[in-house]
Protein backbone atom coordinates (compact mmCIF):
# COMPACT_ATOMS: atom_id res chain seq x y z
CA UNK A 1 0.00 0.00 0.00
CA UNK A 2 2.91 2.23 0.35
CA UNK A 3 3.96 1.78 -3.41
CA UNK A 4 0.63 3.57 -4.43
CA UNK A 5 0.09 5.65 -0.88
CA UNK A 6 -3.30 3.88 -0.33
CA UNK A 7 -4.02 4.31 3.32
CA UNK A 8 -6.35 1.46 3.10
CA UNK A 9 -6.55 -2.08 1.46
CA UNK A 10 -10.24 -1.39 0.55
CA UNK A 11 -9.01 -0.17 -2.91
CA UNK A 12 -7.94 -3.99 -3.25
CA UNK A 13 -10.60 -5.82 -2.30
CA UNK A 14 -13.31 -3.77 -4.42
CA UNK A 15 -11.34 -4.58 -7.44
CA UNK A 16 -9.80 -7.65 -6.33
CA UNK A 17 -5.99 -6.72 -7.53
CA UNK A 18 -4.73 -9.46 -5.85
CA UNK A 19 -2.02 -10.87 -8.79
CA UNK A 20 1.43 -10.64 -8.56
CA UNK A 21 1.36 -10.14 -12.11
CA UNK A 22 0.00 -6.81 -11.71
CA UNK A 23 1.84 -5.93 -8.37
CA UNK A 24 5.41 -6.69 -10.58
CA UNK A 25 4.19 -4.67 -13.92
CA UNK A 26 3.21 -1.72 -11.08
CA UNK A 27 6.69 -2.10 -9.70
CA UNK A 28 8.30 -1.71 -13.19
CA UNK A 29 6.16 0.76 -14.18
CA UNK A 30 6.57 2.94 -10.90
CA UNK A 31 10.28 2.35 -11.61
CA UNK A 32 10.75 3.19 -14.75
CA UNK A 33 8.90 6.83 -13.91
CA UNK A 34 11.24 6.82 -11.33
CA UNK A 35 14.40 6.56 -13.16
CA UNK A 36 13.14 9.10 -16.19
CA UNK A 37 12.77 11.52 -13.41
CA UNK A 38 15.93 11.29 -11.78
CA UNK A 39 17.22 11.99 -15.43
CA UNK A 40 15.32 14.49 -15.83
CA UNK A 41 16.50 16.25 -12.90
CA UNK A 42 20.10 15.20 -13.42
CA UNK A 43 19.46 16.91 -16.90
CA UNK A 44 17.99 19.83 -15.54
CA UNK A 45 20.76 20.46 -12.72
CA UNK A 46 23.39 19.89 -15.58
CA UNK A 47 21.73 22.71 -17.32
CA UNK A 48 21.72 25.13 -14.57
CA UNK A 49 25.40 24.55 -13.72
CA UNK A 50 26.01 25.25 -17.33
CA UNK A 51 24.43 28.52 -17.26
CA UNK A 52 25.55 30.06 -13.74
CA UNK A 53 29.60 28.94 -14.79
CA UNK A 54 31.23 31.79 -16.96
CA UNK A 55 34.79 33.03 -17.63
CA UNK A 56 37.62 30.90 -17.21
CA UNK A 57 37.36 27.57 -15.02
CA UNK A 58 40.03 27.65 -12.32
CA UNK A 59 38.41 25.42 -9.82
CA UNK A 60 36.97 28.06 -7.71
CA UNK A 61 33.07 29.71 -7.59
CA UNK A 62 31.87 32.08 -10.29
CA UNK A 63 31.93 35.14 -7.88
CA UNK A 64 36.24 34.95 -7.41
CA UNK A 65 38.82 36.06 -9.66
CA UNK A 66 41.30 33.56 -11.18
CA UNK A 67 44.73 34.72 -10.76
Amino acid sequence: MKIGGWKTRSVFKRYAIVSQGDIRDAMTSLEAKQQRDNEEAAQQKSAASAENQFGHDCGKTAQTWCI
